[in-house]
């Protein structure tokens, strides 16, 4: 076997376009690393998902970071914890997450771990918005697992 490379950093997000978390190992599924955007944040007046795909509705998703409270298995996703910009953390457990979540995004939303059955994002393509439908069952749109060498990633950050 010829080697090709190396794998330097493994990331799961456990919320739809939030900030995740390092793993040092994981286990792949038919739906990607176990556990990987097992929750989304849903737009209740739109009924769509949240997503980073639409930077202008929601500018700030990535000042938010999400991480399990316990590793997840086949048979169970856990709950989490989510870290808002100004460094406080919530749990998924908490009976107001859904409250505290709508005023930090200005915007009636919910968290979600159940994927709606005709689950839609907002998508800013060429200056234009275009509902994404995602693939049933998950909070995917595009691609399931995304790998990256090094060298693209100096391109792009050029």
């Amino acid at each position: 076997m010829k080697k090709i490379g190396k794998v330097s950093s493994l990331l799961r997000y456990p919320v739809k376009s939030m900030q995740g978390e390092n793993l040092k190992q994981t286990i792949i599924t038919e739906k990607g690393l176990l556990g990987d955007r097992s929750y989304a944040l849903i737009d209740i007046k739109s009924k769509k998902i949240i997503s980073a795909k639409n930077p202008r509705k929601w500018p700030n998703i990535f000042k938010y970071s999400s991480s399990f409270l316990e590793e997840p298995t086949l048979n169970k996703i856990p709950n989490i914890e989510i870290k808002l910009p100004d460094k406080s953390v919530l749990s998924s457990s908490q009976n107001d997450i859904n409250e505290i979540l709508s005023k930090n995004f200005n915007s009636d939303i919910k968290l979600s771990s159940n994927v709606p059955n005709d689950a839609k994002l907002e998508g800013l393509f060429d200056d234009s918005i275009l509902d994404v439908i995602m693939p049933k069952g998950t909070f995917f749109d595009i691609g399931i697992i995304h790998l990256l060498t090094t060298s693209t990633i100096s391109k792009l950050e050029e």
